[in-house]
């Protein structure tokens, strides 16, 4: 057999397998429950665009999506611009959508916030209180909150699943 025939179908034959299990772990990191699930939604706060403060989650006994990211994470621009869609396209409510940049000067965050124009309110946690509180290691990081200020899910990196999971969630 010819050396390159050989070494192309060692190739794909290692791209198959690494496709594979690439496939079962991400699987498994999509479908798993996370242990934060069911637990109570701590309270921080951020400061909104304005430079005033919000406490999130907001006590009003409706359910929101909190996803925790940062102004130089492009996995982040990509889950908010398809929040945003969403948003956009009536899928789900604009003010039930929270994104909380975490570690972040407001300053950095307001031009970002300006440039991309998200439907939904741009937060900033400047002191990243957030990210011990909800146990934050990726960006972004979606977490849903449901009416009892409890945690229904946690998303973690871009996930398949959280826009069809807000449509869920806000819909109640």
């Amino acid at each position: 057999m010819n050396k390159k025939i050989l070494l192309g179908r060692i190739g794909n034959f290692t791209l198959i397998l690494f496709s594979i299990y690439a496939s079962v772990i991400l699987y498994q990191r999509w479908i798993a429950r996370d242990d934060r699930e069911s637990q109570p939604a701590g309270q921080f706060k951020a400061l909104t665009m304005n430079n005033s403060q919000i406490e999130l989650p907001l006590k009003d006994g409706k359910p929101s999506v909190i996803v925790f990211w940062a102004t130089w994470c492009g996995p982040c621009k990509l889950e908010l611009d398809r929040l945003a869609s969403a948003v956009q396209n009536r899928e789900i409510p604009a003010d039930r959508i929270f994104a909380v940049s975490i570690g972040e000067q407001l300053e950095t965050v307001q031009v970002t916030a300006k440039e991309r124009q998200y439907p939904f309110q741009v937060l900033a946690d400047e002191r990243a209180n957030s990210r011990n509180l909800y146990q934050i290691q990726v960006t972004p990081t979606t977490i849903h909150v449901d009416s009892d200020a409890k945690i229904a899910w946690v998303g973690q990196g871009m996930h398949p699943l959280s826009v069809k999971k807000a449509r869920s969630l806000l819909a109640n």
